[in-house]
């Protein structure tokens, strides 16, 4: 009983200086100072669901700018040995940052907000306690408040004299310098920060600590608090000629299995980003990452025997990838790679198998299906489902801009594609897989190549829909989204299930999805990028 009421008790103080912090920042506005702005991307437009909780959409491209005031250089403490700090110090100090009022400098070389505990901090010179501070950057009111202070403890943990308070720039350190660590109090911290915005994220980030795959201190707040952008769950659904509101030229993501079409419009798609459906019998979830432009088809059944997996939006990102979680466990996923990487499924060996899935035109997929089903613009929320490309669609400016909004993880270097540029990725059933640019593919609408052991051919319809076939010991000349034609003159039929030949073979089709470049290469590695050969 006493834990809880210290937890009500605390996150009562948090919420008191939630609201001093901000009205701090409004009084300092109306008196005409230059008060630094938050460090974190402006998550955009603020909406009203209908059950009353923000929803916050992102449309900024824009990474927060160091401001002359917040990045000048301030007097250095006097003490210039490092004064480690225990784990019991260390949470004793953040726990201070976190909850006691702030307290406004008097010195004129340290203008701003202080943070109390925050030069114990400062003071340890340890390097590994610089992830607290780039959290606290990304997370208001504490990263516009104490922007300066923050800036210059960073810099005397680190070093780094040029980053001065740029968060997007501090998350790129941080994915750069794994070497150093971060102490066993971290994920108790993670979630510490993260339920000042939502009390719902400590259910993902135990105070305990939780299993996990990946670097905790790479998780971000996505400015969006949980399920802040709600998924369909067994949406309504029309008969195509009743889809009035899709234009012929506007993108869907196909889905074909056991003989059932239906499509998932990207006007809508693009503020859900996730639902649960069933199509000819085969549970799914469409997990569909914006800022990583993949649409990722998972079939959630499980072989134990209970009811297939659901999955929604934590509001966390990982290297500019959505976390889901699924609703049984609260475990967070990687979208990309359908594995659990926190929580209890993280050692149950569970790799949610991918499904085939197409990114076409409204007008080619009903051609090719004319019974198709399309989402009904009902699905119980409120929201502008614009055009894509179109001004007030979601993630209009994103979309139209070559940079990222959040960073993707630690660079490699020159590239051979823009961190933006579209691929089709074919995966294996061993795994393995491959990046296909989409403008070779385009040009190349017939493309034969082999993945690891796997024949492969990929078809490229008129509006740049890519399907992946595995074609055996096939060649596969010429053709389009309808019939190939082999090696020997013989035509196929290019079906949604495969690849039908005139005596009876059957080509099987593999799981393939979209993706922008920059999420292929930081989340498969080891995976390999198709280069047109001169």
């Amino acid at each position: 009983m006493r834990a809880a009421a210290d937890g009500h008790g605390r996150r009562a103080i948090a919420a008191a200086v939630a609201i001093v912090l901000a009205a701090a920042i409004i009084l300092t506005a109306a008196c005409g100072d230059d008060a630094p702005p938050a460090a974190t991307p402006n998550p955009g437009e603020t909406t009203t669901q209908p059950d009353g909780v923000p929803f916050i959409v992102a449309t900024s491209t824009a990474t927060a700018q160091p401001s002359p005031t917040a990045d000048a250089a301030s007097p250095r403490p006097s003490r210039s040995q490092p004064i480690p700090l225990n784990d019991a110090e260390l949470r004793e100090a953040l726990t201070r940052v976190l909850y006691e009022q702030p307290e406004e400098s008097t010195d004129a070389a340290m203008d701003g907000f202080l943070a109390p505990g925050l030069d114990a901090i400062r003071l340890s010179r340890d390097p590994g306690n610089a992830p607290f501070l780039v959290d606290m950057l990304g997370v208001p009111p504490y990263g516009a408040l104490y922007r300066r202070h923050i800036g210059d403890t960073l810099r005397d943990l680190t070093g780094e004299e040029q980053l001065g308070t740029d968060w997007f720039e501090w998350i790129q350190w941080v994915s750069e310098h794994p070497e150093h660590g971060v102490p066993p109090t971290y994920l108790w911290w993670k979630g510490e920060l993260l339920s000042t915005v939502d009390p719902r994220f400590r259910e993902f980030l135990p105070a305990e600590g939780a299993p996990h795959t990946i670097r905790p201190e790479e998780i971000v707040w996505g400015g969006v608090r949980v399920n802040g952008i709600p998924s369909l769950d067994d949406p309504e659904v029309i008969e195509a000629h009743a889809a009035r509101y899709l234009e012929h030229d506007e993108q869907v993501f196909g889905v074909f299995l056991n003989g059932e079409a239906r499509a998932y419009p990207l006007r809508i798609m693009n503020w859900h980003e996730m639902t649960n459906d069933a199509v000819g019998d085969v549970p799914f979830s469409l997990a569909y990452c914006t800022l990583c432009g993949s649409g990722i088809l998972f079939d959630t059944r499980r072989t134990d025997g209970l009811a297939p997996y659901r999955f929604h939006t934590s509001g966390l990102l990982y290297r500019s990838n959505k976390l889901m979680y699924d609703a049984d466990t609260r475990s967070l996923w990687n979208q990309f790679t359908g594995r659990p990487v926190v929580g209890e499924l993280v050692d149950a060996g569970i790799a949610l198998p991918i499904l085939p899935l197409t990114l076409t035109t409204w007008g080619e997929w009903a051609a090719q299906h004319p019974d198709t089903t399309v989402l009904s613009l009902n699905t119980g929320h409120e929201r502008p489902y614009n055009k894509p490309g179109t001004p007030g669609a979601a993630y209009y400016d994103y979309f139209a801009s070559p940079s990222l909004m959040f960073p993707g993880g630690p660079r490699t270097g020159e590239d051979a594609l823009r961190p933006k540029s579209q691929v089709f990725v074919v995966v294996t059933d061993t795994g393995e897989s491959t990046a296909y640019p989409l403008d070779v593919l385009r040009d190349a609408p017939v493309l034969n190549d082999t993945i690891g052991w796997t024949s492969v051919v990929v078809v490229t319809d008129a509006s740049g829909g890519a399907q992946a076939y595995a074609r055996a010991d096939h060649t596969f000349l010429s053709g389009g989204a309808d019939e190939i034609i082999d090696e020997r003159g013989r035509a196929w039929a290019a079906t949604a299930d495969g690849l039908s030949g005139p005596d009876g073979e059957l080509a099987a089709r593999l799981p393939g999805h979209v993706a922008f470049w920059f999420a292929y290469a930081s989340f498969r590695p080891d995976g390999r990028l198709y280069v047109d050969s001169p």
